[in-house]
């Protein structure tokens, strides 16, 4: 339909096959007599989606570079059974930093197998949802397991995808000797000089992990962990000499504890560990 003021071009049908998924949907293109921007509206669902082909969705003119290379690698495997898609605003202006248009697609996701960063193990089996907001992206995520540990949530954010900065934090339980496997495999054991690779341990614990990426600046990143032992047992592998009954918190900022209160026992008496590192000089206290 053409008129003075518009050129329009709208269906009510839309549909598209992008190799296993399937779109449906409504658009409508206005190109303004004025040469200003073209107006799209589309409202549309994608069905049967495919993990792995993600990135061929994603407005890479708008994402950093960096972060680029880390969505199309890091999503090995997965299902999206169903998504939602919303554009609507002027085409020139997206992703709509002054507020004039709207970007919104929402999506669930079940068995993904996620390859966050090299030398680190796989995450599997990730079920959740998924937000692309204009610039930014959230995803929240409720069970997965990677070695050694469960994953019991997550929530993970690149609040400008342009940035390129994702911030991740994640709750994960299991057995103290799942746990010392999965940091094996990860560089925080060569960062601690072997330490997790010469010891054992069996028992309860519970952590948070706050991740922050910089894709832009990688040398910035950051690991800070909050473990909870519960009546864990450790000792280095070879000797039998073992503390017991470890129960307490301890922060690890990178490969070094940065704050630690845990009790214990150990040549069969009690014993409490206290630890802090302040920003200019480490100390550390043990009774």
């Amino acid at each position: 339909k053409r008129t003075p003021e518009e050129f329009l071009v709208a269906t009510q049908d839309l549909e598209m096959l992008v190799r296993e998924a399937s779109i449906h949907g409504k658009a409508a293109w206005r190109q303004p007599s004025d040469a200003s921007s073209p107006i799209l509206t589309l409202a549309a669902t994608l069905d049967n989606g495919n993990v792995a082909d993600a990135h061929l969705f994603f407005p890479h003119g708008h994402i950093a570079p960096a972060a680029l290379a880390w969505l199309d690698r890091a999503f090995i495997a997965g299902r999206l059974p169903h998504a939602d898609v919303v554009f609507k605003g002027p085409v020139w202006n997206f992703p709509f930093y002054d507020g004039s248009g709207l970007f919104l697609a929402r999506c669930n996701v079940t068995g993904v197998t996620l390859d966050y960063q090299n030398g680190w193990a796989r995450i599997e089996d990730l079920v959740g949802q998924a937000e692309f907001r204009n610039q930014g992206m959230t995803a929240k995520f409720t069970s997965a397991r990677t070695v050694g540990v469960v994953l019991d949530s997550a929530d993970a954010r690149f609040v400008d995808l342009k940035n390129g900065e994702l911030s991740v934090r994640a709750a994960v339980h299991g057995d103290a000797s799942g746990a010392l496997q999965y940091l094996r495999a990860t560089p925080l054991d060569s960062m601690a000089e072997k330490g997790f690779s010469t010891a054992q341990a069996k028992g309860a614990l519970s952590a948070e992990v706050n991740l922050f990426l910089p894709f832009r600046e990688f040398d910035r990143r950051r690991v800070l962990v909050h473990v909870n032992l519960n009546d864990v047992t450790l000792n280095r592998v070879g000797s039998t000499l073992a503390a017991t009954d470890l129960t307490g918190e301890a922060d690890i900022d990178g490969a070094e504890v940065a704050r630690a209160d845990i009790r214990g026992r150990i040549l069969g008496g009690a014993f409490q560990m206290t630890a802090h590192a302040p920003r200019n000089r480490p100390s550390t206290r043990t009774q």
